[in-house]
């Protein structure tokens, strides 16, 4: 079984270092993994060090995007740009032999091998996640950008989700499908007409868990970005010294001999 993993990094160092570093620790080898990561561009306006010390990870193959322009942007700015690197690594291995694909987040904590435990238990899936808030419906929101009431359709965990190679090859097809998109007040947020789409015209066998079940595999950390994050999170320097300070009392040595596990699997 092979597969590839995309992680789109908008965070310091020692909070993919956790990511990684958590989830490798569970790794078995008993499947074949590439890793990748990608990065904005001028990743280095936002951490003037940072950079060096991500692109040391050996074994993980880094690809990078050019950021929006934040201010030409509406609503969907943050999502758009976390599609927009998701659909850039998923270009750089359409041609690739795998099975399956799997998205994390940079701000996760594994507990399991969220991989293992998708190939072991739904092997058949085309998608496996969750949905947010468990909302199996659209939900109104206030508050927006221009003040009005809008209507987001169901979104999907796209921080710890699993996808078939046909789901995969559909997305690349269908780049809509995973990017954001408002229409007047009606919102499709990242994944959300992908999600749309799989239930209904793709007819794939989608499979959507309650948060409770995945979060003892995966946790998941949120608002870690150094753009949307330190915008939007009120705790968001208190949050991100608390992941930082985990990373260190777990890995106090780093994270390389994990990344051993990599080596000579990244092209």
């Amino acid at each position: 079984m092979s597969v590839q993993v995309f992680t789109a990094v908008h965070c310091v160092p020692k909070v993919i270092k956790l990511t990684l570093g958590s989830w490798l620790e569970t790794y078995d080898g008993t499947y074949d993994v590439e890793v990748h990561v990608g990065l904005h561009d001028n990743y280095t306006d936002y951490h003037k060090d940072g950079l060096e010390e991500i692109m040391a990870m050996e074994g993980v193959e880094f690809h990078f995007v050019k950021e929006l322009d934040w201010h030409a942007e509406g609503l969907t700015r943050y999502s758009k740009m976390h599609a927009l690197s998701i659909l850039n690594m998923m270009e750089a291995v359409k041609d690739r032999s795998f099975s399956h694909a799997f998205l994390f987040d940079h701000d996760l904590l594994f507990h399991q091998d969220f991989i293992k435990w998708v190939l072991t238990n739904h092997l058949e899936a085309d998608i496996v996640g969750c949905l947010f808030d468990d909302l199996d419906a659209p939900r109104k929101v206030d508050g927006t950008d221009d003040g009005l009431f809008l209507t987001f359709f169901q979104k999907i965990s796209v921080w710890h989700m699993a996808m078939s190679r046909r789901c995969f090859d559909n997305v690349i097809a269908n780049p809509d499908a995973i990017l954001p998109e408002r229409f007047g007040d009606e919102v499709y947020d990242t994944f959300a007409r992908g999600l749309e789409w799989a239930r209904g015209k793709w007819g794939f066998d989608v499979r959507l868990l309650p948060s409770a079940e995945l979060e003892k595999v995966v946790g998941h950390f949120g608002s870690a970005s150094m753009n949307f994050g330190r915008r939007f999170a009120d705790n968001y320097p208190d949050k991100i010294s608390m992941i930082c300070a985990m990373c260190d009392e777990r890995f106090p040595n780093g994270i390389d001999h994990l990344l051993d596990k990599l080596k000579g699997k990244s092209r």
